[in-house]
């Protein structure tokens, strides 16, 4: 996948904040793209068939750049007979006990950290790419923007979200109170449809939104 600059999204923001200076737009737009996703978990994104290795703890697969691992969505498992269900530490303590020393057919699948998945229990035999599916992506902090199908089905939704955050900004030249809602409602449209398609299939699907810009 290519990435495209968040930087391409400015002259649709400028025309209705162009006294804000493009660092402080670039700011907020970074933010509204890290929340979008993390609460949409529309970024959906095929792993690699990625190699397991016997008492492993922490599988690192391979992610696209300036992105980090937000949720597991639709793994699986050579092996195993059905899709691996999706847990939390506390929850696979509950469960095995002390997770990083129990070992079988893996179940189970978590987050760990930003980079990296576990099995639970942890696989008791190698597996050469056996691990594929889907995850869910939240770009960094300091992303410069993400993959250009992801910016093409999203765009216009990052443009009004920025646009709420920025003309809700008191004391500023480009305050306008009364076009908030009218943003942050189309911003939420846009996290709805995002979901939605996470949730009806296991690749990504990109949506035509049928909203041609501001």
């Amino acid at each position: 996948m290519a990435r495209v600059l968040y930087n391409t999204l400015l002259p649709d923001i400028q025309i209705y904040a162009g006294k804000c200076p493009t660092p402080i737009i670039l700011n907020q737009l970074r933010q509204v793209a890290r929340d979008f996703y993390r609460i949409s978990q529309g970024y959906v994104y095929t792993l690699d068939a990625t190699d397991v290795e016997a008492g492993q703890t922490e599988i690192f697969p391979s992610l696209p750049d300036q992105t980090e691992l937000l949720v597991p969505l639709n793994l699986t498992c050579e092996g195993t007979s059905a899709p691996l269900v999706t847990t939390t530490v506390a929850q696979a303590n509950a469960m095995y006990g002390n997770w990083r020393t129990s070992t079988g057919t893996p179940g189970f699948v978590m987050r760990t950290t930003s980079e990296s998945l576990s099995l639970v229990p942890l696989p008791s035999n190698s597996i050469s790419e056996g691990l594929m599916g889907t995850v869910a992506l939240v770009p960094t902090r300091a992303a410069t923007g993400v993959e250009k199908e992801i910016l093409e089905r999203d765009g216009d939704y990052l443009v009004h979200g920025t646009l709420a955050r920025l003309l809700a900004m008191t004391g500023t030249e480009w305050f306008a109170p009364n076009n908030v809602g009218f943003h942050e409602g189309r911003y939420q449209v846009g996290i709805v449809l995002a979901k939605e398609a996470a949730m009806q299939t296991d690749t990504p699907q990109y949506i035509t939104t049928g909203y041609g810009g501001l």
